[in-house]
């Protein structure tokens, strides 16, 4: 075989295994991590698959299709899959991963499903990244680009809490396509869902100040972060006290991941910000901060999310957000 040919071989072989590589199907993870556990506070234990022996679970610790993972009465845990997506579980929650499937492309396409059995927990799907699913014994929910609130108790049934995104929800007689603002309450497997579904009561509140940041300035600017516990209706203030965690989609924006909210609902919080990367050419000049009651003793209360406005790096533009719906509206 001459020099040529042996190129063209090899040429032909490399197309032929790239055009294998991006068509090839989704494929089990079993024994392969799809997913890694941080923020632990308690006692976590994990059974993996391929021993079955349950385990003290560390920061770091690997997940794969057919895990589980447990909390105890004082434990709680952050689940990141691979594609960016997070699972914060809550105490006295156990959760398997039932099927964990990805496509080999660059893009990383996900297909998740996720069973919990008992105990609560705090999802945030990115959206278009996977096909996911929850399944309780007696529900199950589709997610896309969902933020989320579950539990599961075994004698009054799933509780689930809409922030976010789309959420399909199925059970052995009905589906129902849950908006922003809404809670399905203590939902059973014949349970007909439209009747088991009300709007939230309670919220966190946020502020921030200022509420516009130049960011054309290559420095560090300072802010505050107000939080406050109030119902949705009357914006009276609900005396509350507890952990809240608190979570940014912008690299360059220090938070505390947690803070406590005082006897009256109440916290004020120091931020720091700088600008985006320079090579960062998907900066679009939103910025949405979230806060959440870090505990199932606060499932019944509406997480907050607010998007901060920034000029220097787009044109200028104003957002209108109504936390109620759910809904922010820009305008030129």
């Amino acid at each position: 075989m001459n020099n040529l040919s042996l190129t063209n071989y090899r040429f032909t072989l490399i197309i032929g295994l790239l055009v294998f590589i991006f068509n090839s199907p989704l494929k089990a993870q079993v024994g392969v991590p799809v997913a890694s556990i941080h923020e632990l506070d308690g006692l976590i234990q994990m059974t993996p698959k391929q021993t079955g022996r349950k385990l003290v679970a560390r920061s770091g610790s690997f997940l794969g299709e057919e895990d589980i993972l447990e909390t105890g009465k004082d434990g709680r845990v952050t689940i990141l899959f691979r594609n960016g997506s997070k699972i914060r579980l809550f105490e006295n929650t156990k959760l398997s991963i039932k099927k964990a499937l990805e496509a080999n492309i660059i893009n990383r396409a996900f297909e998740i499903e996720i069973q919990l059995h008992t105990g609560s927990l705090r999802a945030n799907f990115l959206p278009g990244q996977q096909i996911a699913s929850i399944q309780t014994p007696q529900a199950k929910i589709k997610v896309d680009g969902t933020v989320f609130r579950m539990e599961e108790k075994p004698r009054s049934g799933t509780t689930i809490s809409m922030t976010e995104g789309k959420l399909l929800v199925n059970n052995g007689v009905s589906s129902i396509e849950m908006l922003p603002g809404q809670r399905l309450s203590k939902v059973k497997y014949l349970d007909e869902l439209s009747a088991k579904l009300e709007n939230m009561k309670t919220q966190i509140f946020m502020n921030l100040t200022p509420e516009v940041v130049d960011l054309s300035e290559f420095n560090t600017q300072k802010m505050t972060l107000t939080l406050q516990l109030a119902d949705l209706k009357s914006s009276k203030v609900v005396r509350a006290a507890g952990k809240v965690y608190l979570e940014s989609d912008y690299y360059n924006l220090r938070l505390p991941s947690m803070t406590v909210l005082d006897s009256s609902g109440f916290v004020r919080v120091p931020a720091r910000i700088r600008p985006p990367r320079v090579s960062d050419k998907a900066f679009d000049g939103q910025i949405v901060i979230r806060a959440f009651l870090d505990s199932a003793r606060h499932n019944l209360h509406g997480e907050g999310s607010l998007v901060l406005n920034t000029q220097g790096t787009q044109p200028k533009r104003k957002l209108l957000i109504d936390a109620s719906q759910g809904r922010v509206h820009s305008i030129e």
